[in-house]
């Protein structure tokens, strides 16, 4: 299920902190669990997943935010899609099972897959779209670097290790900020990414918390953490 909720800055307070009015305009039904949604124009694309249910890719047109419509769906039977990235008339789709899949939705009625998935990883949970390079974020090999010049032929130019599994990436200029798990914990690496043949890390933050999902935005990391016990949001 989506939600489509209009923000409005509501009155300050004596600190001049405004608080935020959240409104429901919407839901649109994605047939099991939403995971992840980018918007591009008009369009809404949304990885569903759950366990024997899923709708895969799904594309709603939001072009009226009081009444999406969903317009079709993609799923090959096969894995659990966990993120999506669109670039031109492709999304990528990182299925933790499958692998990351290349979808055509040039024509969003009918989505096309061109590839089943790049298996040459094992657990692969987020993607990010540069130009002609994908970097696909794996839970158990690390950062891999694609050339996706031809989405039917996806080819490997590196592929970085980190000290624990690779969950989430967030790609800004010449820097990657991942989500590095180690054990039962979570921090934020920063590797330089300028020469993609030769990855350096920079830093890395690991507090006690399971991070996920960063942000940047003006020099700021913005990540949730979905610990159990303690779940907030961190800057």
């Amino acid at each position: 299920m989506v939600l489509l909720i209009p923000i409005s800055k509501g009155s300050a307070t004596a600190d001049n902190n405004y608080q935020y009015n959240l409104t429901e305009l919407a839901q649109v039904d994605t047939n099991g669990a939403a995971f992840d949604v980018e918007v591009v124009g008009d369009m809404a694309f949304i990885a569903d997943f759950t366990h024997g249910n899923p709708g895969g890719l799904v594309i709603v047109n939001v072009s009226d935010p009081a009444n999406p419509m969903r317009l079709s769906n993609y799923y090959d039977g096969v894995g659990t899609p966990r993120d999506i990235c669109v670039s031109g008339g492709l999304v990528f789709v990182a299925d933790d099972t499958d692998g990351l899949e290349v979808i055509n939705i040039t024509d969003p009625l009918n989505p096309q897959e061109i590839i089943t998935g790049y298996t040459d990883a094992g657990m692969v949970n987020g993607v990010k779209v540069v130009g002609d390079i994908a970097f696909v974020s794996d839970h158990l090999t690390g950062l891999h670097i694609l050339n996706i010049s031809d989405p039917t032929n996806l080819t490997r130019i590196n592929l970085v290790s980190l000290w624990g599994a690779c969950v989430d990436i967030e790609i800004v200029g010449d820097f990657a900020y991942t989500i590095d798990h180690r054990e039962y914990q979570s921090g934020l690496q920063i590797l330089n990414i300028s020469d993609i043949h030769n990855v350096m890390e920079l830093g890395s933050y690991m507090p006690a918390a399971d991070l996920i999902s960063p942000h940047i935005i003006n020099g700021l990391a913005i990540v949730a953490n979905h610990n159990i016990d303690t779940g907030e949001l961190r800057i």
